[in-house]
């Protein structure tokens, strides 16, 4: 008989609870004091195993809320969309990500493609890991017509096209990638952990929604000895 941790028990009880619908996307989970109760342990093991299925994409927190169950579809649209979509397919389970700066900037460059009065936009660093050593370096420039507050409350995100599908009902759909080479300076090669000058892959990508509406502008860098980027072409 196979012997696991608690807090692995737990993470497969809920996991097959949302594969079998018992929880659908939207649905809140009960309660840390419920859970107790409910699997007969103490708190502990019930916060790893939530953090543990936050960290697969498979709820997300919302403060004063609880943990929510997220919709896949997005993950899966957003990995799909993805040139690096074999990678994370393969890898999903053990990626994480955080941010590490969250503020407002000045940008005619990024607002104008927004089409927004204003030049404010909300500007985001983060990092993408794999078994806890980063992989990407991403920079989000977003449009403020998209509230703030939605990334204060979830800082640790998989993906943007997921959080605000979840919390605007913003679909992207389209993207336009532009990708070179370049190598890592001072500050890139402090957050991938390499040294100055190591190849990485950049890219930019500018997304639509389903209305046409540009939201967002992704920048990222990678290494490309470790991930791969491919596309696939469909001909008529």
């Amino acid at each position: 008989m196979r012997k696991i941790s608690a807090h692995q028990r737990i993470y497969e009880a809920i996991l097959q609870d949302i594969n079998l619908n018992k929880y659908l996307s939207g649905d809140v989970l009960p309660s840390e004091s419920e859970m107790e109760k409910l699997f007969a342990v103490s708190r502990t093991p019930i916060r790893q195993a939530l953090q543990q299925l936050e960290n697969d994409g498979y709820i997300y927190k919302l403060q004063g809320k609880g943990s929510i169950v997220a919709d896949r579809k997005p993950q899966e649209d957003w990995i799909n969309m993805s040139g690096f979509r074999e990678s994370y397919n393969l890898e999903w389970g053990k990626i994480s990500a955080k941010t590490i700066d969250l503020q407002i900037k000045q940008s005619s460059e990024y607002s104008s493609l927004f089409n927004t009065v204003s030049n404010d936009v909300i500007y985001l660093q983060r990092i993408r890991y794999l078994d806890e050593k980063p992989i990407f370096y991403m920079e989000h420039y977003i449009s403020k017509d998209i509230p703030y507050s939605i990334f204060e409350k979830n800082l640790h995100f998989s993906s943007i096209q997921q959080l605000l599908v979840e919390q605007t009902n913003i679909r992207l759909v389209t993207a336009v990638d532009t990708i070179e080479a370049v190598i890592a300076d001072e500050y890139l090669s402090k957050q991938l952990q390499v040294t100055i000058g190591t190849p990485l892959l950049k890219g930019s990508r500018i997304s639509q929604s389903d209305t046409q509406r540009v939201f967002n502008v992704d920048i990222f860098y990678t290494l490309t000895d470790k991930w791969k980027y491919k596309s696939a072409y469909s001909y008529d």
